[in-house]
């Protein structure tokens, strides 16, 4: 089971970004929304993404896949 957070830090100015346990497609599907919803809510230079609780379970084609991930959550990463 996996469990994340994201939240905007005033005092940093940045998103701030948590992950803990298995993160696939499925997981990383259901995080990059997450994100994308606090992103229009706010104005930041920065996102501060803490994986070191994460076990990364992608395959090689996945994970080339991953920019399309967050694209389609609306999520620019260019």
């Amino acid at each position: 089971m996996a469990t994340f957070s994201v939240h905007y830090d005033e005092e940093r100015d940045c998103l701030v970004g948590s992950f803990a346990g298995t993160m696939n497609k499925e997981t990383l599907k259901e995080y990059s929304i997450k994100v994308a919803k606090t992103t229009s809510k706010h104005d930041f230079s920065y996102f501060l993404n803490d994986l070191r609780e994460a076990d990364v379970d992608f395959t090689s084609i996945e994970i080339m896949n991953i920019p399309g991930i967050f694209n389609a959550a609306g999520l620019d990463i260019s």
